[in-house]
C-alpha cells in the first residue's frame, strides 16, 4: 500500500506463524515478570520497607525499562508519601490485546518500484543474511576487527574473512545435502579438538627435523566426517630440516 504520508514509499505487512509464537512466550514472560515486579514493591510498602516515594519511583521506571514490551498496558499510581505511601496498579486488557496483535508481524518499508511483494520479501531476507554472515564472522568464526595500516594488508584480511565465511556456508550446505540436523556451528563444535601440530625431533649433526602432522579423530568425529564425506590429512606441507634460523626442505 503507498505510504500514508504521500511519498512514493510502499509498505508490506507480513505475518509469520513460527516468529508469532516464539513472541507470545517472550510477551508472556514479560506480564508475569512486570507483575511479579509490582506485587515485591506493593509488599514491600505494606511491610513498611519500602515508605520513600522517590526509591519507590526509582524501582518502578526499573521495572518498566526491564519489562518495556508490555509497560504500556498497565497503569501505575502512585499515592501519598512516607507512611501514607501506596502504590495502585491496574492491567489494561484492552490494551494489553493490543499489544499482543503485533506478535508475529512485520511492517517493511521500501522506496523500490516495480517489484512484487515476493520479491521486496526475499530482497528484506537477504538483508538478514548479510546480518547473520557479519555475526558469523564475529561468533561462529572468531573473526575480530583487525586494524590494519597498509592497504593491502586490509584487503588480504577482507579476503580471509569471506573465503572463512564461504567455507562455513559450504559446510552448512554439505550437511543438508547429507541429511544432517546440525547446523556448522555445532559441526565445528564437534571437531574442535582436532588440531594440527608440529613435531621437532633433534638431529646428530644439531639440525632439526619438523614434521607437521594432524591429530586423529576420535570414534564420533570419525563418523561425523565420514558422514560428511571429508578426510582429513595424515600431515600439512613437507617435511623440513632447520639450521638454526634457516630452514631447508
Amino acid at each position: 500500500m503507498p505510504a500514508p504520508d504521500g511519498s512514493q514509499d510502499t509498505f508490506i505487512l507480513c505475518r509469520s506463524a513460527q516468529r508469532q509464537e516464539k513472541e507470545a512466550a517472550i510477551h508472556l514472560r514479560f506480564e508475569k515478570q512486570m507483575e511479579d515486579g509490582l506485587a515485591r514493591l506493593t509488599k514491600a510498602i505494606g511491610s513498611r520497607r519500602l515508605r520513600d516515594r522517590d526509591t519507590l519511583q526509582q524501582r518502578l521506571g526499573r521495572l518498566k525499562l526491564t519489562c518495556s514490551r508490555v509497560a504500556r498496558a498497565y497503569t501505575i499510581t502512585v499515592h501519598g508519601a512516607g507512611p501514607s505511601l501506596k502504590l495502585t496498579w491496574a492491567k489494561d486488557e484492552a490494551r494489553a490485546a493490543q499489544l499482543r496483535q503485533t506478535e508475529g508481524a512485520y511492517l517493511l518499508r521500501t522506496n523500490l518500484t516495480g517489484h512484487s511483494e515476493e520479491e521486496l520479501w526475499h530482497m528484506y531476507m537477504q538483508l538478514n543474511d548479510a546480518e547473520a554472515a557479519f555475526r558469523t564472522l564475529k561468533q561462529d568464526l572468531s573473526i575480530r576487527p583487525i586494524h590494519h595500516q597498509l592497504q593491502d594488508r586490509v584487503k588480504a584480511h577482507v579476503l580471509v574473512c569471506f573465503l572463512a565465511y564461504a567455507l562455513f556456508r559450504t559446510l552448512d550446505r554439505l550437511a543438508k545435502n547429507k541429511g544432517l540436523a546440525l547446523s556448522p556451528r555445532r559441526i565445528l563444535a564437534a571437531l574442535a579438538t582436532i588440531k594440527s601440530g608440529d613435531i621437532i625431533l633433534p638431529l646428530i649433526d644439531g639440525r632439526e627435523l619438523r614434521l607437521r602432522r594432524v591429530s586423529r579423530p576420535d570414534k564420533a568425529q570419525a563418523e561425523l566426517l565420514h558422514t560428511l564425506g571429508l578426510t582429513l590429512p595424515e600431515k600439512l606441507g613437507v617435511d623440513s630440516f632447520a639450521a638454526g634460523n634457516v630452514v631447508q626442505t
